[in-house]
């Protein structure tokens, strides 16, 4: 596509081949304003980057024209969108300077620390005289004869000596197994792993191969994790409150704070597949679902 803009080259190929926007429109069920904002190169528009190359890939299609020509140059255009912000990044009110210590405070505290020296003073002059009274009374043990105890002694000695030949019998070598099994049964890659963090409160359903894996409401930092199948497919009722990661590349929001929309992923590739409903029955919706 040379030098030029991703709305001019879709433009100029779907003149060349003689379709009207509505025709476009009818194909990929995005509405003709935002085919027309596309076209202009006019993003501001499009509510977020996702749908803006999700949009893209879809006219591409249409046209038969190979995304990895435009794929470079959508990527580009998407970088103008504002990062959101994630759970913690906010800044929440006014930050207010620490107090200053007052006199009373310092005084206060001098005397704790004094209090704390007197104790450890105290204690450690009562321990010395703990020591020196059990040293004298060992000292004065082994002044007494040893004839009382000399035949116990010796009598002890026998199964000391034999502890002392076991502890020195070699241990029983573990199992080599062990660390064989676990590097055996090392779990293979996913083959899709989509990612879903709550930047706000939202309501999110996924399903994976046709069967329903979560369905509830996320809370801000929550995260759920779909991975190791074939097929994705994520309903939300607030496409502006959730950050998705596809396969490790981070997409970013699905659409607009209030916005209902249902994408579905495959290994490779995404599909927004009902992004056209107004925000007012969007709003509606998301809070009927809430109330069940």
């Amino acid at each position: 596509m040379a030098s030029q803009s991703v709305g001019k080259f879709l433009r100029e190929e779907r003149l060349r081949r003689g379709l009207a926007l509505d025709e476009i429109s009818a194909s990929t069920k995005i509405p003709v304003g935002l085919l027309q904002a596309i076209e202009a190169d006019d993003i501001s528009r499009i509510s977020s980057a996702f749908l803006y190359k999700s949009f893209a890939r879809q006219f591409a299609d249409v046209l038969q024209v190979d995304y990895a020509q435009l794929q470079n140059a959508v990527n580009a255009s998407a970088e103008a969108y504002p990062k959101p912000k994630m759970p913690g990044e906010e800044d929440h009110g006014p930050r207010v300077p620490a107090l200053g210590t007052s006199y009373e405070h310092r005084v206060r505290w001098g005397v704790s620390v004094i209090a704390l020296a007197v104790v450890l003073v105290g204690c450690s002059g009562l321990y010395s005289l703990w020591q020196k009274a059990r040293i004298g009374a060992a000292e004065a043990a082994e002044a007494q004869p040893q004839s009382s105890t000399s035949g116990l002694n010796a009598q002890n000695e026998a199964p000391s000596n034999g502890e002392a030949a076991n502890s020195g019998a070699r241990p029983i070598p573990r199992a080599a197994s062990d660390t064989s099994d676990a590097s055996a049964q090392a779990a293979p890659d996913s083959e899709l792993e989509v990612r879903i963090s709550a930047v706000e409160k939202a309501w999110v359903s996924m399903d994976t191969d046709g069967k329903r894996i979560y369905s509830g409401l996320l809370e801000a930092a929550d995260t759920k994790v779909l991975e190791g199948h074939q097929t994705a497919r994520v309903h939300t009722g607030n496409a502006g409150g959730i950050d998705v990661v596809f396969n490790g590349k981070r997409l970013g929001p699905l659409g607009g704070r209030g916005q209902v929309m249902t994408v579905v992923f495959t290994r490779n590739n995404y599909e927004v597949v009902e992004p056209h409903l107004s925000a007012a029955v969007q709003f509606r919706n998301v809070s009927n679902v809430t109330a069940r």
